[in-house]
């Protein structure tokens, strides 16, 4: 609707309302300053190009405007062309980039001074540079391409060329968009349940205060693929925007890993005649919400894009700012609200003509940007490759990988349209040409098995300790007898080589003595925790398919029947000498149940090979050979496997500590200052509730802590180091099915800068190597999120879910 022009001051439109109050915010900011720099060459009449400036001014009430805060409502006083600063500055050729940037970085005082100012830059008699900067309240994307055009005519004028232009069509403060409260509602369902961040995956942890500094990267889509894209658009009834928006949404679903991708669209805003020919500010901003899961094909994605964005603009008469009022997304300053990339599809403009002269526009460098990633595409159209850039956050993101994300949008683009019919998730990024970490060659392992390990030490140190537990220590000679022992017990129940055999003991020195008897007699143990219910040791027994296990008279009655019971404090009397059985390097280690987090929990066998290569790739790793070790997990899962065999396989001593001494603060900090313990292994968790008692040093160990299990925070990690300084702290990642551990990460490694949020995974052992993939087991290249699909020699020999 046209108002009639005011002769006083005016109230603000609501994007001049949203944009002072951003002033106000941040009065040192220039994110909103627009340039606009035009490189002149030929003989410049100086005095016709400066009045033709002043004469944009003397055009535009909106140019000239100053904002009166002074009463209810701030309002836009229009002064005089002659407050808008023209000015004229001699500077060499090579100062011109850092004048025009000092120029651009200039806030505006937008109570003080209008948002327009101009210098007119010397370089010598045959070449000039014109720079105008205007604050966004004042011009958008379209008000460009007046200004060029009228700045042409108004020159050509000034020099007698041309007659007078015509009087603008309106004022802006005719014209200014008014809202539509009636689409708020739209809006409120639409955005309903968006996720309020875009898991990026960026370089550098989102910091809690964003940086304002930005950068920016060229994009140019070759020429065949902007005329598919065009001719894509065509043969669906769209745009070539709804194209690029698909594409870009699909390029973030991968980088997010999430089906639900909102982006932001600037739009012009302009949807009458009547504004066309004005200039100012008539941008708004809405979100073009997609639901990309299920592995669309392109015709698929193009439709769904195509949907959310006619439905978008359809309500693109609310401002963005009424919008995230009525939504009220949860503030945080790290992050702009509802959407953090935003997409700017805008046609060409055409090059700027002044009369006598050759003028090129200077596009300076983005120096600041308001999202996380902003993308712009210049459509000149047919025949013209269509061109833009990434600008992107500096505190988020590295030139690098903004450059890779460009070359990933266009792969993608590309891959989409040349079958329409493929799904999107199909179309690599770029070539995935091997494993995205490898760990190198593995050590040689020692032939035969992981007890002839422990036998070494059995024969060369007899007498040092090998076990502490809280019913008695052992040195290797008595761990031998007992375990020997034991060996002989099961080959007379009949127990043969690769057979599985129960364990149900508390953690103590006759869980270490099964442990290695199990292994001497051929039989693989398969660990339980006497607290579980008897319906799942049960459960284990029969997926297992364990006909002997091994136990005290407590626990006995758990077992069932139909199964050879062992109770060790029943046992007869056996021989004490080294059985004669062949254990080979492919026999039946041991069989662990994963917890099921992921689903039914299943058996996964590990072969002795196996966990000889994990010994010997990891044991180097931790870097303590002959140490003390400390076991405080439940003896049913391989997480303490590291420390039992890392003890017993150098010749070091391992504790097997009870569960209420590993659970409580004091009593564990009691347990430490009796007992030397060189390496403690535990669970985030777990270390956290031991630092619930107060004394974070009293519980740590003395030479090496690894962190497994769970995500590690770099907080507890701190915390630990600045507890017992000098104290080496490691993070294992692995699972059952990897034989334990298969990457380290050596927190000391990692540099300062980058200690915040989770430690990463770290490095993998000799021979491990692992494929990034997606959900559907695709290969996904380095810098996407993805599943991490591991093997290597650790690999298990086999698995079983359950009976069937």
């Amino acid at each position: 609707m046209r108002r009639e022009l005011a002769d006083g001051p005016v109230p603000l439109s609501g994007v001049q309302a949203r944009l002072w109050f951003l002033a106000q915010l941040e009065p040192d900011s220039s994110a909103y300053n627009v340039p606009l720099a035009l490189r002149l060459t030929g003989p410049l009449q100086q005095e016709a190009l400066l009045g033709a400036v002043r004469d944009l001014a003397e055009r535009h009430h909106v140019l000239r405007g100053v904002i009166d805060d002074s009463g209810p409502e701030p309002v836009m006083v229009v002064r005089d062309a002659g407050a808008v600063p023209v000015s004229t500055a001699r500077v060499d050729r090579s100062e011109v980039e850092d004048v025009l940037a000092a120029h651009l970085a200039t806030p505006f005082a937008l109570d003080r001074e209008p948002p327009m100012r101009a210098v007119l830059l010397a370089v010598d008699d045959g070449e000039h540079v014109l720079s105008l900067t205007f604050h966004h309240i004042a011009t958008d994307a379209w008000t460009r391409g007046l200004l060029l055009s009228e700045l042409s005519g108004l020159y050509a004028a000034r020099l007698g060329l041309h007659p007078p232009l015509d009087p603008p069509p309106a004022q802006y403060a005719q014209v200014s968009p008014e809202p539509d409260p009636a689409d708020l509602d739209w809006w409120a369902g639409h955005l309903d349940g968006l996720p309020p961040v875009l898991d990026l995956p960026t370089d550098r942890p989102r910091p809690a205060v964003p940086d304002p500094a930005g950068a920016a990267i060229e994009l140019e889509l070759p020429a065949g693929l902007s005329e598919r894209v065009r001719a894509v658009a065509a043969a669906y009834r769209s745009t070539p925007f709804i194209v690029l928006l698909a594409g870009l949404q699909a390029l973030l679903a991968r980088l997010s890993a999430s089906a639900d991708i909102a982006v932001g669209v600037p739009v012009s805003g302009r949807d009458h005649p009547d504004t066309e020919g004005v200039v100012g500010c008539f941008l708004n901003t809405v979100v073009v919400r997609t639901d990309v899961g299920g592995d669309p094909t392109g015709r698929d994605l193009l439709a769904r894009a195509r949907e959310s964005a006619l439905g978008a603009l359809a309500h693109a008469g609310t401002p963005f700012d009424r919008v995230v009022d009525r939504l009220r997304p949860e503030r945080n300053l790290a992050a702009t609200p509802l959407f953090q990339v935003m997409l700017n599809y805008v046609p060409g403009v055409a090059a700027p003509e002044l009369p006598g002269l050759e003028a090129s526009e200077i596009h300076l460098p983005e120096l600041t940007t308001k999202f996380d990633l902003s993308w712009h595409v210049v459509d000149e159209g047919p025949g013209a490759p269509l061109r833009g850039g990434l600008a992107y956050r500096t505190d988020l993101f590295e030139p690098g990988t903004a450059a890779k994300l460009t070359r990933w949008y266009a792969a993608l683009l590309d891959g989409l349209l040349a079958d329409l019919d493929t799904p999107v998730g199909a179309v690599p990024l770029e070539p995935v040409t091997g494993p995205a970490v490898a760990g190198g060659p593995p050590p040689e392992p020692p032939a035969g098995a992981v007890h002839h390990l422990i036998e070494r030490w059995v024969d060369e140190t007899p007498g040092a300790p090998a076990v502490v537990g809280a019913d008695r220590a052992l040195t290797y000679a008595e761990l031998e007898a007992a375990a020997n022992r034991i060996a002989h017990w099961l080959l007379e129940a009949g127990v043969a080589a690769d057979e599985p055999v129960g364990v149900l003991l508390e953690p103590g020195a006759d869980l270490a003595c099964a442990l290695f008897g199990i292994q001497k007699s051929g039989g693989g143990y398969l660990p339980m925790d006497p607290a579980y219910p008897a319906a799942r040791i049960a459960a284990m027994l029969e997926a297992a398919g364990v006909r002997a296990v091994v136990t005290v008279s407590e626990f006995a009655g758990l077992i069932g029947d139909g199964r050879r019971v062992l109770a060790l404090d029943r046992a007869p009397s056996l021989p004490e000498t080294r059985p004669d059985v062949e254990v080979r390097p492919e026999h039946l280690h041991h069989v662990i149940f994963t917890s099921g987090s992921t689903g039914t929990p299943k058996a996964v066998a590990a072969e002795h090979g196996g966990v000889l290569n994990y010994l010997g790739g990891m044991l180097p790793r931790i870097g303590v050979p002959g140490g003390s070790f400390a076991v405080v997990s439940t003896p049913a899962a391989d997480f303490g496997l590291t420390c039992v065999f890392g003890a017993l396989t150098t010749g070091g001593t391992v504790h097997l500590v009870p569960r209420e001494t590993a659970m409580d603060p004091a009593a564990f900090a009691g347990y430490l200052a009796e007992h030397r313990v060189d390496v403690v292994k535990c669970v985030p968790s777990h270390l956290e509730l031991l630092a619930s008692g107060g004394d974070l040093a009293a519980v740590l160990p003395g030479e090496l802590l690894i962190l497994a299990g769970e995500a590690c925070p770099w907080d507890l990690v701190e915390r630990a180091r600045a507890a017992r300084p000098g104290l080496r702290i490691q993070s294992h990642y692995g699972h059952t099915e990897s034989t334990m551990i298969c990457l380290v990460c050596d927190t000391e490694e990692i540099p300062a800068a980058r200690r915040t949020g989770i430690v990463p995974l770290g490095r993998p052992l000799p021979g491990v190597y692992g494929h990034l993939v997606d959900a559907a087991l695709r290969p996904v290249p380095p810098g996407v999120p993805g599943e991490l699909v591991v093997g290597g020699p650790g690999s298990p020999g086999a698995t079983s879910a359950g009976p069937s």
